[in-house]
């Protein structure tokens, strides 16, 4: 099936809200998603109308995933040190690379 543009707005719109309440961006998403407002096209209600999903439903969806994990203090570091350690070459080959260029200057 081959979407519009317009459809593919509505279905993205409906994810960055999803997208910024899990993230913890929760006002905007809760203030969009709760409103019953319809005087502009893309208001939630009429996003859903439009998709042809039940308003209640999708907000209960989206309003009841939880925030992403956030990690501790020893776990990101222990993450930072493997994200180091795999990309050390990268930047060593990028830094010579760049000194090179900026001694012949």
């Amino acid at each position: 099936m081959v979407h519009s543009g317009e459809h593919k707005l509505r279905i993205a719109l409906l994810e960055n809200a999803q997208s910024a309440y899990r993230r913890g961006n929760r006002k905007e998403a809760e203030q969009w998603v709760s409103s019953e407002d319809r005087s502009w096209p893309y208001a939630f209600v009429n996003v859903c109308g439009a998709l042809g999903l039940d308003p209640e439903s999708a907000r209960e969806c989206i309003m009841s995933l939880t925030p992403k994990w956030q990690p501790d203090a020893a776990t990101n570091r222990e993450y930072c040190h493997r994200w180091r350690r795999k990309n050390e070459k990268k930047r060593r080959d990028y830094m010579t690379e760049w000194r090179r260029k900026n001694a012949q200057v």
